[in-house]
């Protein structure tokens, strides 16, 4: 992290009243955010123009706006991690905690199935995972059509495609494909204030630490 390897200069510019360590914490902290808010949104021009996600530029922006949520999380956490664990600890520590995050979504391992499910709570790829399937899905309110149903074992979505469900129209709706992955247990305003919330806590805590 970026507090060991400036940790010496730092004490010596504090040491001589140079300036604040709150004055400092900003700088250095919104400097490293900029280039990597630049480099979302070109990446995000890319993918769509790539991926033919969506026309709407609504769309658009609601994703990179997720992104930049994400980024501020995570960079949040990294401070945190760095201010708190031992440099020759911290790759260890990191491993650890992308490993929680892949595991508590619900998309590689339903967490239902998981020994402590409550665990996604804590976890902000969750949070994020929601609302970019938002952003993407639900603003446009897309629906897909049916796959070849001439499968033996039959659909996925059997609301949606079942051929003995009255309200069979060949469309798959968003609405069951967050219920199969279980993507649709919190809604869009919870995620955000869970995420504005560990950025403050994180943030201000290695603040602490630091200081």
């Amino acid at each position: 992290g970026f507090v060991p390897t400036a940790e010496i200069m730092l004490r010596k510019e504090l040491s001589t009243n140079s300036f604040m360590l709150e004055i400092w914490y900003a700088i250095q902290t919104t400097m490293l955010l900029l280039p990597m808010f630049a480099q979302s949104f070109l990446y995000l021009v890319v993918f769509f123009s790539l991926s033919g996600v969506s026309a709407n530029p609504v769309v658009f922006f609601a994703l990179w706006a997720v992104i930049i949520m994400a980024l501020l999380t995570f960079q949040s956490i990294g401070l945190l991690l760095s201010a708190a664990v031992k440099p020759q600890n911290l790759s260890t520590c990191a491993m650890l905690f992308v490993t929680f995050c892949f595991l508590f979504t619900g998309v590689f391992i339903r967490l239902d199935q998981t020994a402590i499910p409550w665990a996604a709570l804590l976890n902000p790829v969750f949070y994020i995972l929601h609302l970019a399937v938002f952003a993407v899905f639900s603003i446009d309110g897309k629906d897909f059509k049916c796959g070849n149903d001439t499968d033996d074992e039959g659909t996925t979505f059997v609301d949606s495609c079942d051929k003995d469900v009255d309200r069979q129209d060949g469309k798959i709706s968003v609405v069951e494909i967050y219920k199969y992955y279980n993507l649709r247990t919190i809604t869009p305003h919870i995620a955000i204030a869970a995420l504005l919330l560990m950025f403050i806590a994180t943030r201000c805590t290695a603040f602490l630490l630091l200081k």
